[in-house]
Parts: structure tokens; C-alpha cells; sequence
């Protein structure tokens, strides 16, 4: 599957928060900002993300 990067600008203490917590987990914050968008209503988000959000399901980066 095709992925394509995006750009994200955030405050240090949130970009530290979001790096914590992905590694608690043992995922990358990737993995994390995926998860977190495939929680919001489908309805409130771009088609086009919610489609490749659902279709990832299951991917698991500790597996790497």
C-alpha cells in the first residue's frame, strides 16, 4: 500500500507527550497519530483518511 508523509507542527512539550506515549506502547508516534485518527467519528474527518486509517488495521510496527 502507498503511504505518503505529512507535516505536523506542534509545540515541544506535545511533540515529547505524543513520543512517550508511542513508546510506552512500543509503537511509533506514526502508529499512534493513526490510532488516535481512527477513533474520531468517520463523518468529521476527510474520506480519503478514514479509508486509509481502516484499511491499515492490524499493521503492527513492533513486528519490524
Amino acid at each position: 500500500m502507498r503511504t505518503e508523509r505529512i507535516e505536523v507542527r506542534l509545540d515541544p512539550e506535545t511533540r515529547e507527550k505524543l513520543e512517550e506515549v508511542a513508546a510506552a506502547r512500543g509503537s511509533s508516534v506514526s502508529e499512534l497519530v493513526r490510532d488516535l485518527i481512527a477513533r474520531y467519528d468517520p463523518a468529521e474527518l476527510p474520506p480519503a483518511l478514514t479509508a486509509y486509517v481502516r484499511n491499515r488495521s492490524g499493521y503492527d510496527y513492533r513486528h519490524h
